[in-house]
This record gives structure tokens, C-alpha cells and sequence, in this order.
């Protein structure tokens, strides 16, 4: 080592673990460095002392199970040691009783304010710089706040620690000992199970816009994840811990940093958890800062970050929104979770996406739950944005009880839908009534969804959904008079749900319902729709449209036309038909426009209008 200044004082403070940790004392409060940044030369020590021991407090965020510190747990008897966990596993061996709910981005300020006393901190950092100071590297997180504030900080120099920019570092001087021991960093690859990746990734593709900042949260698995991002353009990173998955994707360029608000041009997180090849990727990193959880999980930090998204995998969610976080391998790690839930819709286009299978335990048991017991609930109802499975993606701000309900069920595997129902029904979240069909529809085709831009704005044409119903009715009640004779071929004033439901409440098969809406998903206007439904004795299905005023002559109901047509094909019928009044010029060039051979006729003022799908125009 090229001798410093500090050199001779770095020199003193060597020592071996079992020396070290002979300041240990009965009731004192340990800090321990956790999860990857974990010293595991520290903490083995720290296991062969603890049974001379009583009253130890270990403060710590989360101990990986069956790591040195987990194992120190069960060495540990009901008098030597017990844990204050801010991010616990659920079966580790520190037990529930250890967890310590808080809110992790105000934990820094009860640290630095020393209303948790700490006596030992038993850290991990890498070699000291030319100036003597040692990098955090992996967990800067609380650990900076931690050894700032412990009346002894014990540091395991480990060379393997990658040295990270940002502001996690130590100076030899605030360390009393040094222990120089080289070891692996702890991994941790992810509890992984099989998913509808594709499925998946494209519900996530369709609601992540280029120039989005990211929140991923820890967990969140990346077969589905890169493959929604990896065609995605000037992502930036604000998010509590980085993985494999985020590495993957600043290597591919979705991740730039361009474009963020805060921290242009900078990769920004407390804590890594992941790969050797990850640690690897950290060490010297321009791109990369690694931050204390009191800037990184702050509201107002992310909720100035422009087009602000979170991205999370939740183990389940009940059908008013409440949502459970509780991943494999022992842990309920969403830690990071709740402030980014709650801040990213309030930045400029930020929004909360939670992600789940719909299906847990190899397809046994739903993922959309009739209720969460009060000890499973991780987060409110009122946190609840998007939420998403392989069925589709539902806002869920500002829904109703009902309207959550239906749309959740909606999310559900078809498996679990009649059950969900029932239970919804027992529950008062849906009101049965004799004249509706029940909300559980076929599988949602997100095939037929299609964005074209329209006079300057983006128009997706998609199918209905079952909590559409409300967006339904307040299109009829926009129509223009004119129009709702000819839709409906008679004055018509009222719109209520007994003849809305027939449209929204599908099976996607015989009858289908395509809307073309325009703005954010949930508080979308429907700007037109088009509607058939099979008639079992003709074997062929009846269509019918209704667009704006202000957006016909757009060719809306051309490519509404369209689309249920070659439904119709789809689901087996020989051909569409429609009834309106015979002033309806508008309708009669829509089936004109399509490449069947149209028949008309007009009986009493209605015009019937009908084409056969085999009778095709001459090229």
C-alpha cells in the first residue's frame, strides 16, 4: 500500500474479527450492514459471541436467509438477541416478532438524530482511496447514517466491494477498527417462477413511455421486464435498489439518463442486490450514484422526477385494491415500495404499475384475493394505480368499490372468476340485478388493441371491458340527438346500465364491443364505438356504431367496422348486418368501405344494411 497521511493511523486499527469484536457488551445495539452489503466475516464472528451475551438489539434492514447474519439468529437463545428489522423475511430466522414497520425514508433522520442509539456498526466497505476514504459501494442505503452515527464503527475491508460514486463514503478516521478480510459479496438472484412473460410485457410496453424515470422494485423479475424496456428510448433510473435487470438495460441503451429531471445523466439508487457481474458493473461507474435512502425514497425527490414510473411485482391483491407484497425465499420485500406507490402518480405523467401473476403455487391459487387479512395488507386501497397481470392493466385511481371489484375480477384467471364473483356479491361490492350479465368475460384480446394518431392525438382502439361501463354511458350522454336516433332509431334521453351492460360485459367471442378512446387509461374519453352481437339463427352478428360528432369524417367507425368484421370472421359467423334510419349515409359508406359485397333495403324509414363474408367485391 503506498503510504498517505492516513496511512500510519489505518495501520493502528487493524484487527482480526474475533479482537474486534471484543468491545462487544451486554445490551448494546449493533448496526449491521445487510442483505448484499452484509460483513460476513463481521457477523460469522458475531455468532460465536452472542450465547456469552444478553440483551443484544441487532437494528438491520433485512438479513438474505441462510446468510451469516440470519445464522447468528438461530445461534441466538429468547435473552441474547433479539432484531429490529425494517425489511424482514417472513421465515427467516430472526422470526416476525423482529419486524419494524417504518417508513424507510424518514428511518436516516431517527438514525442521524440518534433516537436509535447505536454502540457497535459493523460495516463493509472497499480499500481506501488516495484520501483515505473507503466506498460503501453495494449499501449506502441507512449504512452511511449508521456509521455516521455509531459511537464505534468496526469495517470489514473487503477488495471484492465495489467502489461506487455518489455518497456513500467512509473515511479511515471514523472507523475504530479495520478488519482486511477478502470474500465473495452475498448474491441474490430473485425468487424466479414461470410467468406469461410475453403477456406481461406487453401490458408494461404499452403503460412505460420513452423518457420515462424508473422505479423497479426489488423482485420484480426480468424475463418479462426486459422485454417490455429493451425497445424503449431514453429511460432514466431513480429507483431504491439496482439488479441484474436494470445492468441489462443500461447495457442495451434503454437506460440513458437523458432525460430525467433530477440527476440528468446519472443512474441513481441506495442499495444493489443481484449479481457478481453486477457488483462488477458498479465498480467505477460514471453513470451510477449511489444514494442514502433519505434523498432516494424521498416523496418529494420522486415525485419531481418527470414521467416518474414505479414498476413492482406484488404477491396479491384483493378486490378493493389492497395490495400484499410477500416474495419467495423468506422474504415480504417491498420495503422500497410504498413511497414510490404513492409519489409517482403525483410527478408530471408519472404513474404506479404493480405486477402480478394471476395465478400463485402452479395455478392452485389466484393472486386476485376476496379480501387480505389485516396482517397480509402491505399497502392501502387508497395507493392502488395500475395494476396489472397477464389478462390485462386496470386504473384503479378514483374507482369505486364496484367498479374495482369488476375490474380486478377482470385480471383474475378464468378459473377463479365465478368465485371472485360470488364472493364480490356476498361482500356488496357488486349489486346483483336481474336485467345485467355477470362481469366475468372471456379472455381479454389485447391482439385487437391498435394506437393511431388522430388529428394530433393518440387514439387506441380497444376492446370494452367490464368496468367500462360508466365510460359508455357518458359517450351516449354526449352524443349529439341526431346521432342517438340514429344509433338507437328512436329518441332516446336516458342511457341506464340495464341497456349498457349488454356491450361492456363481453365474451369476446360471439359478441364483441371496440371502443376508440382517447387519454391516460382510466379517466379515458370514448370518442367512438362499435358493437355486434351473434344472432345463433341467422349465424350472423348485428353491428352498430356511434362516434362523436366532432370526430366523424375522422374514419373512426372505419377502422371500428373493420376490426369487428374480422371479429366476426374469427368467431365463426358468415356475415354483419345492421338497422338504421334511411338517412344514415354515414352507415351506408362504412359497409361500402369494407370488401364484402353490401346488400341494402329500406322498409317504413329503416334501412337495413347487410354483407356476406364470402361474397367478396371483385378485385
Amino acid at each position: 500500500m503506498v503510504a498517505h497521511a492516513w496511512t500510519a493511523g489505518y495501520g493502528k486499527k487493524l484487527s482480526s474479527a474475533e479482537d474486534a469484536l471484543s468491545l462487544l457488551r451486554h445490551g448494546q445495539r449493533i448496526f449491521v450492514e445487510s442483505a448484499c452489503g452484509e460483513p460476513q466475516c463481521l457477523t460469522r464472528a458475531l455468532s460465536q459471541r452472542i450465547g456469552s451475551f444478553c440483551d443484544l438489539e441487532i437494528l438491520s434492514l433485512v438479513p438474505l436467509q441462510d446468510s451469516p447474519l440470519d445464522y447468528a439468529f438461530s445461534k441466538s437463545g429468547n435473552e441474547s438477541l433479539s432484531g429490529r428489522l425494517f425489511c424482514p423475511g417472513i421465515s427467516g430466522k430472526a422470526g416476525t416478532s423482529s419486524a419494524a414497520p417504518v417508513n424507510l425514508s424518514v428511518l436516516n433522520r431517527l438514525i442521524k438524530e440518534r433516537l436509535f442509539h447505536i454502540d457497535l456498526a459493523l460495516i463493509q466497505v472497499s480499500p481506501p482511496d488516495e484520501a483515505g476514504r473507503m466506498s460503501l459501494g453495494v449499501s449506502v442505503d441507512i449504512t452511511l447514517a449508521a456509521a455516521q452515527a455509531a459511537d464505534m464503527v468496526i469495517a470489514q475491508v473487503n477488495s471484492r466491494m465495489p467502489r461506487t460514486s455518489g455518497e456513500g463514503f467512509l473515511h479511515i478516521d471514523q472507523a475504530g477498527k479495520i478488519v482486511e478480510y477478502e470474500e465473495d459479496l452475498l448474491t441474490w438472484e430473485g425468487p424466479y417462477q414461470a410467468l406469461e412473460d410475453e403477456a406481461i410485457a406487453a401490458h408494461i410496453a404499452r403503460l412505460v413511455d420513452d423518457a420515462s424515470t424508473l422505479h423497479i422494485g426489488h423482485g420484480t423479475r426480468g424475463e418479462y421486464l426486459i422485454k417490455a424496456l429493451e425497445n424503449k428510448n431514453d429511460l432514466g433510473l431513480h429507483t431504491g435498489f439496482i439488479n441484474n435487470e436494470t445492468m441489462e438495460l443500461f447495457k442495451a441503451g434503454s437506460i440513458n439518463n437523458s432525460r430525467k429531471t433530477l440527476d440528468r445523466g446519472k443512474m441513481v439508487a441506495a442499495a444493489a442486490m443481484g449479481s457478481r457481474e453486477l457488483y462488477f458493473f458498479m465498480n467505477e461507474n460514471p453513470y451510477l450514484e449511489m444514494r442514502a435512502f433519505d434523498y432516494v425514497l424521498n416523496p418529494s425527490v420522486i415525485a419531481a422526477q418527470k414521467r416518474m414510473v414505479s414498476l413492482c411485482e406484488v404477491a396479491a391483491v384483493d378486490l378493493t385494491g389492497r395490495i400484499s407484497v410477500n416474495y419467495g425465499k423468506g422474504f415480504r420485500f417491498g420495503c422500497d415500495l410504498a413511497n414510490f406507490l404513492r409519489a409517482a402518480p403525483e410527478a408530471p405523467g408519472g404513474k404506479s404499475i404493480v405486477i402480478l401473476p394471476s395465478t400463485s403455487e402452479g395455478g392452485k391459487k389466484s393472486s386476485v384475493l376476496p379480501r387480505l387479512e389485516i396482517k397480509d395488507v402491505f399497502l392501502p386501497m387508497a395507493d392502488a394505480h395500475f395494476v396489472l397481470t397477464e389478462f390485462g392493466a386496470v386504473n384503479l385511481l378514483g374507482k369505486n368499490l364496484q367498479e374495482r371489484a369488476v375490474a380486478l375480477i377482470g385480471l383474475a384467471h378464468p378459473s377463479f372468476r365465478d368465485e371472485l364473483l360470488a364472493e364480490a356479491g356476498e361482500m356488496g361490492l357488486i349489486k346483483h340485478e336481474p336485467h345485467t350479465k355477470d362481469p366475468i368475460c372471456g379472455l381479454y384480446p389485447a391482439s385487437i388493441e391498435e394506437l393511431r394518431e388522430i388529428e394530433g392525438k393518440s387514439v387506441l382502439f380497444r376492446p370494452a371491458r367490464a368496468s367500462d361501463e360508466r365510460l359508455i354511458q357518458e359517450h351516449f350522454y354526449a352524443m349529439d340527438s341526431d346521432d342517438v336516433v340514429a344509433r338507437f332509431l328512436h329518441e332516446k334521453l336516458v342511457f341506464p346500465r340495464r341497456d349498457i351492460c349488454c356491450m361492456c360485459r363481453i365474451d369476446y367471442l360471439r359478441d364483441m364491443t371496440i371502443l376508440a378512446v382517447t387519454g391516460e387509461p382510466g379517466f379515458e374519453k370514448i370518442l367512438g364505438i362499435g358493437a355486434s352481437f351473434f344472432q345463433p339463427a341467422t349465424q350472423t352478428s348485428e353491428v352498430a356504431f356511434s362516434v362523436l360528432k366532432e370526430w366523424q369524417g375522422k374514419r373512426i367507425g372505419s377502422v371500428l367496422i373493420r376490426k369487428l368484421a374480422q371479429s366476426a370472421i374469427e368467431s365463426g359467423a358468415k356475415g354483419i348486418f345492421a338497422f338504421t334510419i334511411a338517412q344514415n349515409q354515414r352507415m351506408i359508406r362504412l359497409f361500402n368501405g369494407l370488401p364484402y359485397k353490401m346488400k341494402k333495403s329500406v322498409v317504413e324509414g329503416m334501412l337495413t344494411l347487410s354483407c356476406q363474408f364470402e361474397d367478396k367485391k371483385e378485385a
